[in-house]
């Protein structure tokens, strides 16, 4: 029974009529790298902006909360803790840039998976022209690695 409840994978380009040379294969594992870096600083993001809102409201509630005696001070060295880890949070996801290598890392998936496209397809097509094609194709693929060396070297100069 539960044979048949298997996941099957998102990526029709995993078929078992696919291309078996070193560049197609190279490609493939570059793009599973990516999409794990994508997801992991997007994700990353989004639990800081989370924590930050949450934080934030907490600061409320206490502000607004009184003691028995109607003193606020009670709660003062909470806020105060709150307060520096808002600022903690905001300000490591401003260091590190969390959605912008979201947003970088998106876009090399993009022309990875385009240029996977190609090659699949004109496997498909016919496989002698597909290995004639496959310099090329290496070629394009050292260019979207070394535009994407470029873009991560200009942000963290851009540090400095």
């Amino acid at each position: 029974m539960w044979k048949y409840l298997k996941r099957t994978p998102k990526n029709n380009y995993r078929s078992v009529n696919q291309p078996k040379d070193d560049v197609y294969m190279a490609l493939e594992e570059y793009i599973d790298k990516i999409r794990r870096k994508k997801r992991r600083y997007g994700r990353s993001y989004k639990a800081a902006k989370i924590l930050v809102f949450l934080a934030g409201g907490l600061i409320t509630v206490f502000t607004g909360w009184k003691h028995q005696d109607g003193d606020i001070r009670a709660y003062s060295n909470v806020i105060l803790v709150i307060s520096a880890t808002i600022a903690l949070i905001t300000a490591l996801e401003g260091l590190f840039s969390l959605r912008v290598k979201a947003e970088s890392y998106d876009l090399l998936l993009f022309r990875l998976r385009r240029l996977r496209e190609r090659m699949y397809n004109q496997y498909q097509k016919d496989a002698e022209v597909y290995a004639e094609l496959l310099p090329a194709c290496f070629k394009e693929y050292q260019e979207i690695l070394e535009e994407q060396k470029a873009i991560i070297a200009a942000s963290y100069g851009d540090e400095d």
